[in-house]
């Protein structure tokens, strides 16, 4: 009967430490570039989402919520153009340690940033998430994204919105002022005046900080996002 006796010549520890760094690299040529795929996935899914929406829909030319924030007609996709271009910008690696050995253990982090919190750069840019309105009593900021996000069902008790569908109602001297009126309409649809009687952002589509038209496109784009990278480590690409 052959014996044979074999005597290993390299502590378990260094074993271990060699497969590691085995599969680590293996790891770094399944995966070269893996936070900006992430990137690039977040940001198809997050413009798929959110031009889906019907918040997206209405703030386009002749919408509900364009009539009401007074979007001229070649005005509405540029805001959103603008915007889109404005939350793009803000995908960017904030920490990449996705391969990294202590001891004989692999460990590794990503941290992404996708989109500002508190959105203050998208409602302080202009053409984007507010604008100027030049008036005979000089220009005023509209701050149309800053009312549709956080609004809530805030009554502005400093105005009303005048539609041009319900001006027969208001009485014929009332009405004659607003026909003469339609010239200074950026839409040709709406009339916003001084008016105690208020206005507020329709309800269907008013936000507030946590519950808002981004808010809501961000958990839904989460979870697809999720099943992608579960895919992109799956097939190593």
């Amino acid at each position: 009967m052959l014996k044979m006796k074999v005597k290993l010549l390299e502590t378990e520890a260094s074993l271990r430490r060699k497969v590691v760094d085995a599969l680590l690299s293996k790891l770094k040529v399944k995966y070269p570039n893996l936070a900006q795929t992430i990137i690039k996935k977040f940001q198809f899914i997050f413009l798929e989402e959110l031009r889906s929406s019907s918040t997206y829909k209405a703030l386009q030319s002749g919408g509900e919520l364009a009539v009401d924030f007074g979007f001229e007609i070649d005005k509405a996709q540029k805001y959103l153009n603008n915007l889109e271009g404005i939350w793009s910008m803000q995908n960017k690696i904030l920490k990449n340690d996705l391969f990294k050995v202590k001891n004989t253990r692999y460990f590794g982090s990503i941290k992404i940033g996708f989109i500002e919190a508190d959105f203050t750069f998208a409602m302080n840019s202009e053409d984007a998430g507010h604008y100027v309105s030049i008036t005979k009593r000089g220009n005023i900021n509209v701050d149309w994204l800053e009312w549709l996000l956080f609004g809530g069902f805030t009554i502005d008790t400093r105005y009303r919105i005048w539609y041009k569908r319900d001006w027969g109602q208001y009485g014929d001297k009332t009405s004659e002022q607003l026909i003469k009126m339609v010239h200074v309409s950026r839409t040709g649809e709406a009339l916003m005046k001084r008016s105690t009687q208020g206005w507020r952002v329709n309800r269907s589509f008013a936000g507030t900080s946590n519950n808002n038209w981004i808010t809501k496109v961000l958990d839904i784009v989460k979870v697809r996002l999720g099943q992608e990278i579960i895919k992109l480590l799956k097939s190593g690409t």
